[in-house]
C-alpha cells in the first residue's frame, strides 16, 4: 500500500507542474486531493489558494487565504493573494483595507531589514 506522504509529494507535484503550465484547473484538483491528505500543510493550502484564484474561485480562495493570513499574519505573498481575490469577488472595501496593511507590513519588514 502506497503511503499518505507519497500520495501527498505527488499531489504536490502535480499542482505544481499544472501551475507552472498555467493549467490551474488541474492545480485546484491536485492541491484539493493534496490538502485532503495533509489538510493542515501550508504549502499545499498555499497552492489550493492561488489555484482558486486563478480559476476565479474568488469566494473559496478568500475562505482558505484568510485561514492562511490567521496563521501567518506577516506572510506578504498571501495578503497580496487575499488582497487581489477580495478585487475579484467584487469587495472594494476589504480590498482597500487589505491593501494598506499589505503596505504597512511590507514597509514594516523593510525597516526591520
Amino acid at each position: 500500500m502506497i503511503d499518505n506522504r507519497v500520495l501527498f509529494d505527488q499531489a504536490m507535484n502535480m499542482s505544481r507542474a499544472a501551475a507552472e503550465r498555467g493549467d490551474w484547473y488541474t492545480a485546484v484538483e491536485a492541491a484539493t486531493q493534496a490538502t485532503s491528505i495533509c489538510p493542515d500543510d501550508m504549502s499545499a493550502r498555499s497552492d489550493l489558494a492561488v489555484a482558486l484564484y486563478h480559476t476565479a474561485h474568488y469566494a473559496r480562495a478568500i475562505e482558505v487565504l484568510e485561514e492562511l493570513h490567521t496563521q501567518h499574519p506577516d506572510d506578504l505573498i498571501t495578503l497580496a493573494y487575499l488582497t487581489r481575490a477580495y478585487e475579484g469577488n467584487g469587495d472594494a472595501d476589504k480590498a482597500v483595507a487589505a491593501l494598506i496593511k499589505l503596505g504597512d507590513l511590507a514597509v514594516a519588514q523593510e525597516m526591520l531589514q
